[in-house]
């Protein structure tokens, strides 16, 4: 498993005299973007991870305890099947999208939960939910509508990872007009922080994303290139 780049303190010591702390973060591994929609979307069955080192148990509607109509997740650590931080409940389904909510992997250091109806937050709009699965930290839920602006078109969110995994990218129906879609690009090696969101005038189209090797990102939807923009 690829260790997670993190800015880490460095001090240097000259004649027993420290010299003041400097952050750095190591770069970011280059490549292309990848998606990762249909191993989190519609997922709500319990699975293993592919290197076999986490799993998640999904307790179906009605689980005892919790909201109800909501499925549980509960991402567990093999080795000894302990719980690693706190369960998260979804919904497969809201009042105009049918299959959504679902529960999988980025790696194997990031969960990622779809809430198919994220009412708790705003009514009827849909929610990403992140945990990191070596501290079980877990990211602020991240919404975003379930139609377009329009109102009249469907989308099904799209999930991408960077080839280390340290970078998510969302696809999303736009909160807000005129655009009709947003790029979302999450940090998830810095505590789930929001980098970057791009508006998008547009509905559907191909997608490009990768990290270059001196630390950016170029992003491209349907034929338009946006700003390559840096990772903090």
């Amino acid at each position: 498993m690829r260790k997670i780049p993190v800015a880490l303190p460095i001090e240097v010591k000259v004649s027993g005299l420290t010299s003041n702390s400097l952050a750095f973060t190591t770069a970011r591994q280059a490549g292309n973007f990848v998606e990762i929609t249909s191993d989190i979307v519609g997922q709500v069955l319990s699975r293993t991870f592919s290197a076999g080192t986490i799993k998640v148990d999904v307790c179906p509607p009605n689980c005892p305890g919790y909201v109800t109509g909501a499925h549980v997740a509960f991402l567990k650590k093999i080795s000894n099947n302990a719980i690693i931080g706190a369960p998260i409940t979804f919904f497969k389904n809201n009042p105009r999208v049918a299959g959504l909510g679902g529960v999988g992997f980025n790696l194997c250091h990031t969960g990622i939960v779809l809430d198919g109806n994220a009412t708790s937050y705003l009514p009827q709009l849909m929610a990403f939910k992140m945990i990191n699965l070596t501290t079980g930290a877990q990211s602020s839920a991240y919404s975003f509508n379930f139609v377009t602006p329009a109102r009249n078109t469907s989308y099904n969110p799209r999930i991408f990872r960077s080839p280390d995994g340290t970078i998510i990218l969302y696809m999303t129906p736009a909160n807000i007009g005129p655009a009709q879609l947003t790029a979302g690009f999450v940090d998830t090696a810095k505590s789930f922080t929001v980098i970057k969101q791009i508006a998008i005038n547009a509905i559907y189209g191909i997608i490009n994303a990768a990290v270059t090797s001196d630390n950016k990102i170029n992003f491209s939807f349907a034929g338009t290139s946006y700003p390559i923009f840096s990772i903090p």
